[in-house]
């Protein structure tokens, strides 16, 4: 088993090399090392978006929730197709913004829309929460997964150090266009090994544990139904929620913590990065919403149901199971849940460094760079990201796991701002920032490292985790929202909206939407939110019995299988319809170039503006570069 093992580390290592080094053959400046001159083909984003947004998802948790809650964890699945909808409605227009004004970065594009440093920087932090947290929680999880699957031949803090520094020499020689390579094969191989084990599974090892056994839930939970809308329960740690976390509501606002991962900095570069096409449409319709959506939702529990939730360790059985079977099976076990945690630790640590390159240094740092230069620049804030992400991964994972689920929480809070960028230019500026930083003070404290601040400093807080068993990002965004309409009620008009109608209009003159009569455009938003409603909110509670107990019949219906997954299945089906409608039918994800003017409106004198540095880093920058060298020496 050890030689498996090191075959599937050593193949995709040479793999990711091999691609770095022929790609560095043909980089010729440092743009092109950090964003592959906005040149990347449509096939490397069909593929690489889905597997990133499932990465972050994180299959390897999540497959344990499924194993510990049964079907209503289940339901988590359909946040894909969130997802999916979340790209239709703001990738195509984000991507439009960046070219009409001349902008590389989403920081960018924003800081230059709504005239505000403060945006640019809200963005950095969440970058930065993708790039440090985040990976190092996955960087952390892929060492203790090789650690286990080694019998402890590999331990788990020279697993780290080999995977942080072999990922940081690939990214460090190919740039960007390398590491998208490199997360597009990671990405077709966890999809297809996933269908591999769930083939063997449900074929090749005798009786299906999820027909014969069912799932191994925690006494209590139950298995096969959504515990209510919600529960009056005082957060996670504080009172225990009655039949499993995942009521409708914990659903519902996971679904909103999930699109936070579509919307961040970290995952809109990679569409900033990509040639126009049909790219955006075909990944968010078919690869997201339809393959990605519908092999975790059907497959899920036939995997699941071979752990055993109630123990750490359940993923070490089934690998032994799989091993004494074949050790071909074993491995592609490793390998499948190996691959998920390491494309979200490669894409998120690497975006994060390229955008904290092109924002902060390149921008305001040192703005006159050489071309060589700006790719040294580029490898020096790798190599700072990746120190960070090793130091944290190899010796306080705990500081990960607590600070990881702020990053999709937070990043959600840029809803209205995207909303703003892209439909709604009466949101100004003032009304996006004031609902961003009560949105994400909220989500700070409905969270881990909040509520252990208040502890130990203060006094405890009254509530517990998601109070309410309500996700913090539905509660950050539910107050942001508030906030923020509030606001734009008596700041809709004057200069700064003529400042923000300008790219409105270059929207409606040039990249007009087909949404039809006004019958139509209501009944495209009418059945988004009746799907939204019946599938991941208040409605879904209805699918426990929809199926096997209708109210039209006067008896119960021998399905075979659980209602609630029926439901599942049925709602993954028409959540596919339905973003096909929006991206294709509507328009919202195709491109037509032919009436583009790129950098239209990037030299209009309002914009301009938006390039000034914040002064607190002007005036550290002013006292660096003007430090009056010493003359003496101390004695």
């Amino acid at each position: 088993m050890q030689g498996l093992l090191t075959i599937i580390l050593v193949v995709p290592a040479a793999y990711a090399l091999y691609m770095a080094a022929q790609v560095s053959r043909h980089v010729t400046n440092g743009s092109d090392h950090l964003d592959a001159g906005a040149s990347l083909t449509n096939w490397t984003y069909i593929f690489v978006a889905a597997g990133v947004l499932i990465a972050g998802l994180g299959p390897f948790d999540h497959l344990r929730l499924v194993a510990s809650y049964g079907f209503q964890a289940n339901m988590l699945f359909l946040s894909i197709v969130c997802m999916g909808l979340a790209g239709a409605l703001f990738q195509k227009r984000l991507w439009l913004a960046s070219r009409i004004l001349d902008a590389k970065s989403p920081g960018e594009v924003f800081a230059r829309y709504y005239d505000s440093p403060s945006i640019r920087i809200y963005m950095l932090g969440v970058a930065f929460l993708f790039a440090v947290p985040l990976a190092s929680y996955f960087l952390s999880e892929a060492a203790s997964l090789l650690n286990a699957a080694s019998a402890g031949a590999i331990s788990r803090l020279s697993a780290v150090f080999y995977i942080g520094i072999f990922t940081f020499i690939f990214a460090a020689l190919g740039g960007w266009r390398a590491v998208v390579y490199v997360t597009a094969a990671l990405s077709v191989l966890m999809g297809l090994l996933f269908i591999f084990l769930g083939g063997l599974i449900t074929t090749a090892l005798g009786d299906v544990a999820l027909f014969h056994d069912g799932l191994k839930v925690a006494q209590g939970v139950l298995v096969d139904a959504i515990p209510g809308v919600l529960q009056f329960s005082g957060g996670l740690g504080r009172t225990p929620a009655e039949g499993g976390l995942w009521t409708a509501l914990a659903i519902l606002s996971f679904a909103v913590s999930a699109v936070g991962i579509a919307i961040s900095p970290n995952f809109s570069f990679l569409g900033l990065t990509t040639k126009p096409g049909r790219g955006f449409a075909f990944s968010q319709v078919w690869v997201v919403a339809g393959v990605g959506a519908g092999l975790f939702i059907g497959l899920s529990p036939f995997i699941a149901a071979e752990l055993d939730g109630t123990k750490p360790d359940a993923f070490q059985a089934l690998f032994t199971k799989l091993s004494d079977l074949d050790g071909m099976a074993g491995a592609a076990l490793i390998l499948m849940l190996l691959s998920g945690l390491l494309l979200g630790f490669a894409y998120f640590a690497i975006s994060g460094a390229n955008i904290f390159t092109m924002e902060v240094v390149n921008r305001y740092l040192l703005p006159k760079l050489s071309s060589n230069a700006q790719r040294l620049s580029s490898r020096i804030m790798l190599a700072v990201i990746f120190a960070l992400i090793i130091f944290i991964s190899g010796f306080v994972p705990a500081l990960g796991s607590s600070f990881a689920p702020l990053a999709a929480a937070i990043s959600v809070q840029l809803f209205m701002a995207y909303f703003g960028v892209c439909w709604m230019p009466w949101l100004s500026r003032s009304a996006v920032l004031v609902g961003m930083c009560f949105g994400a003070l909220v989500v700070f404290f409905t969270e881990i490292p909040g509520l252990i601040l208040f502890d130990k400093l203060f006094v405890p807080l009254p509530w517990g985790r998601w109070p309410l068993t309500v996700h913090s990002a539905g509660w950050g965004l539910l107050v942001n929202i508030f906030f923020c309409l509030l606001v734009a009620i008596f700041n809709r008009k004057g200069a700064e909206r003529t400042h923000r109608d300008q790219l409105h209009d270059i929207f409606a003159r040039d990249h007009k939407t087909d949404f039809g009569g006004r019958a139509a455009q209501g009944a495209k938003w009418s059945l988004t939110l009746i799907w939204a409603f019946l599938a991941i909110g208040p409605g879904a509670v209805l699918g426990n019995n929809f199926f096997s107990k209708p109210i039209f019949s006067g008896s119960d219906v021998k399905l075979g299988i659980p209602s609630l997954w029926v439901w599942e299945i049925f709602f993954w089906v028409v959540g596919v319809f339905l973003v096909w409608w929006l991206a294709y039918r509507t328009q919202l994800s195709v491109i037509d170039t032919e009436r583009l003017r790129v950098g239209e409106l990037a030299e209009d004198p309002r914009l301009v503006t938006s390039a000034r540095q914040p002064q607190w880093l002007k005036q550290l920058v002013d006292r660096l570069s003007n430090r009056p060298a010493q003359t003496s020496r101390v004695r």
